[in-house]
C-alpha cells in the first residue's frame, strides 16, 4: 500500500511537472505582454487550487476539463476587460499552450 501511495504521487508530481514545464517559460518570456502573463498566472493558480493541492492521483479527464473550464474563463475575462486587454494574436498564443498541455497528456495516458 505504501509503495502503491508512492508512485502515485511520484506519477501526480511528475504530470505536474511536465505542465508546468510548459506554461511557466510563457510566464516569464512574456512578462512585457502583460495580458499573457496574467492570465497564464491566474490559470497556474486555479490549477493549484483546483487539481494539484486536491488530487491524489492524476485523472486526465478532470484535470483537462478544469484546464479547458479555467482557462475558458480567464481569457474570455481578459478579452472582455477594459483594464486588460487581449488580442485575437494573444488569444491564440493561449489556445496553442492549452493544446500543448493536452497533447502531453494525451501522449501519456492514451
Amino acid at each position: 500500500a505504501r509503495v502503491k501511495r508512492i508512485t502515485v504521487s511520484k506519477d501526480l508530481l511528475e504530470d505536474r511537472l511536465e505542465i508546468t514545464k510548459i506554461l511557466q517559460p510563457q510566464i516569464t518570456e512574456r512578462k512585457n505582454q502583460g495580458s499573457i502573463s496574467n492570465v497564464l498566472v491566474k490559470l497556474m493558480e486555479k490549477l493549484e487550487a483546483e487539481v494539484w493541492s486536491k488530487a491524489t492521483t492524476f485523472v486526465p479527464e478532470r484535470f483537462v476539463d478544469a484546464l479547458f473550464t479555467e482557462a475558458s474563463l480567464l481569457v474570455a475575462g481578459a478579452t472582455l476587460s477594459e483594464s486588460q486587454s487581449l488580442s485575437i494574436g494573444q488569444f491564440r498564443q493561449l489556445s496553442h499552450l492549452i493544446h500543448r498541455v493536452c497533447n502531453c497528456i494525451s501522449r501519456k495516458y492514451s
